[in-house]
């Protein structure tokens, strides 16, 4: 253990830790056997780190985190209070973990990338590089979050599913099993933060749409809006080319309320 090191008291650290110059170890925290605390790194108080876990340089693990077995918390990322990270997990450089998520083994969460407070994370699920998911959001076992998505607060991504590199889910939207969505799709049209259509490739079942008119958001309405926000560019066009293929499409399905449309295919 590194002298210019703070110990608070009643921490526990096992005899083959190491503890890098000027990290502070909180107190109740426990480091596990063979673990390795980077140098300005921070566990905070009761935090439990496991065996064989690496905290890189400058990266701090909030108050009642739990830390697994043989995890990487590289420099600079930030775990949050009571956070929940399972064992083998990989979390990137300057990553940021909010309070109370939850992260399956075996899971990766790249540089950069940032995941909102109460989200859940699946075992071998992978979020790319600066990848945004919002609060209370769950991603399911081996689902893939692409470099620089953003999945909305409370949305739900099924097991294997896969989001492209910067896709766009919005808030509450649920994508099923194993479903597709790259960034180069129309799969999401923004009513000004309000949902009005969105569609689903999944391999079983063909490319599905969903229209949500409830809230007022209308199909006028929100040619309106568009005409209004865009007119003259070319995000207008690419707004209402969107807009007309949701609603000439042979698959299309209205939903009575949202979220809750019936199978177009």
């Amino acid at each position: 253990m590194s002298a210019s090191s703070e110990v608070w008291p009643e921490a526990r650290i096992s005899r083959t830790a190491i503890i890098g110059e000027r990290a502070n170890i909180g107190t109740g925290a426990t480091i596990g056997a063979g673990s390795n605390i980077g140098s300005g790194a921070s566990i905070g108080h009761h935090a439990s780190i496991g065996d064989g876990v690496s905290i890189g340089v400058g990266a701090s693990v909030g108050y009642f985190a739990t830390i697994g077995d043989h995890t990487c918390v590289e420099d600079s990322a930030s775990v949050g209070y009571r956070a929940s990270v399972g064992y083998s997990v990989g979390i990137g450089e300057g990553a940021n973990i909010g309070y109370r998520v939850s992260i399956g083994y075996g899971a990766r969460i790249n540089a950069g990338a940032n995941i909102g407070d109460g989200t859940s994370i699946g075992d071998h699920a992978g979020i790319g590089e600066g990848a945004r998911i919002l609060e209370g959001a769950s991603i399911g076992n081996g689902a893939r979050v692409g470099a620089g998505a953003s999945i909305g607060a409370r949305a739900s991504i099924g097991a294997d599913a896969t989001i492209g590199d910067g896709a766009t889910i919005g808030d509450g939207t649920s994508i099923g099993d194993g479903a597709s969505i790259r960034s180069d799709d129309w799969f999401y049209v923004l009513a000004f933060r309000d949902v009005w259509a969105t569609t689903v490739y999944d391999p079983k079942q063909g490319l599905r749409w969903w229209v949500d008119g409830q809230e007022g958001i209308t199909t006028d309405v929100l040619m309106e809006r568009v005409r209004q926000e865009y007119g003259g560019t070319q995000e207008e066009a690419d707004y209402l080319h969107a807009i007309r293929m949701v609603t000439e499409s042979p698959g299309l399905a209205r939903a009575k309320r949202r979220h809750m449309a019936t199978d177009a295919m």
